[in-house]
């Protein structure tokens, strides 16, 4: 995922990557495939992951320049991302 988001943010490579232990609920093994999605709905994604990926990246940047002064998740985050 770093690969990914370093190609638009060259400057990602410099973040510390946090490795922790897999707690209750994660997802270890994804199959993800949106075909009944697709075919039942008519579900068409809206972005693709480059996309997704950059607009996600500017929003943060963005935070950061509007005086975020906290991380967007802390050790203490309940959320589940972190």
């Amino acid at each position: 995922m770093l690969d990914l988001i370093c190609q638009t943010y060259p400057d990602a490579k410099q973040a510390k990557l946090i490795y922790r232990d897999f707690r209750d609920g994660d997802v270890r093994h994804s199959q993800a495939d949106i075909t009944k999605a697709t075919v039942r709905l008519g579900y068409a994604p809206t972005h693709g992951v480059f996309q997704g990926l950059a607009e996600t990246a500017q929003w943060i940047i963005e935070q950061s320049k509007d005086g975020l002064k906290e991380p967007l998740l802390s050790d203490s985050d309940n959320s589940g991302l972190n």
